[in-house]
């Protein structure tokens, strides 16, 4: 009997820690596991952005956005205004999540990396994102868009950006 009830916990142990290893970060209203607040119309949502390795949280600075009762606002783009803002530290290739900690999830988000020509559309796998594999400052955009249910709709966007130092030495 003790070794059916010694395999039941290791069974449940193994589950929950793989349960933990999820990579997608769920946050759907629909699974009725979070208690995130819902977004409103009098508070543009900020993301959440972390370094995976490390777990520090990246700071981001709002620009552009058309919000509720806020309406809309236009701030200056790209990597301008940010020359003093100092950047996060990250290692070469570290998976960095884009997550807004609200039950309604944007519609869509599309990721940037500007540069002094221009800009880059940066993949995402999910809510993710890998760092470049090269030592450097960079810096990013994130434009995230919320819809009605039936996608016709814009109930609001917002955008941020962000600046990171990659680099292979001690952080």
């Amino acid at each position: 009997m003790s070794k059916v009830i010694t395999s039941a916990i290791l069974f449940i142990v193994i589950a929950v820690l793989l349960a933990g290893c999820d990579r997608t970060r769920s946050l759907s209203a629909d699974s009725g596991k979070t208690a995130y607040p819902s977004v409103t119309d009098d508070k543009v949502p900020t993301p959440v952005i972390t370094a995976e390795g490390s777990g520090d949280e990246i700071p981001s600075e709002q620009r552009s956005y058309c919000w509720g009762k806020l309406g809309c606002a236009d701030y200056i783009g790209g990597m301008q205004g940010m020359e003093e803002t100092p950047p996060a530290l990250v290692r070469p290739g570290e998976q960095i999540s884009v997550v807004y900690p609200y039950q309604q999830q944007p519609g869509q988000m599309n990721l940037v990396r500007f540069t002094e020509n221009g800009l880059t559309e940066i993949a995402m796998n999910g809510n993710f994102f890998t760092a470049p594999l090269e030592d450097g400052v960079y810096y990013y955009g994130v434009s995230a868009f919320w819809k009605t249910e039936d996608g016709l709709y814009s109930t609001g966007d917002t955008s941020c950006v962000f600046k990171i130092r990659v680099t292979s030495g001690n952080h």
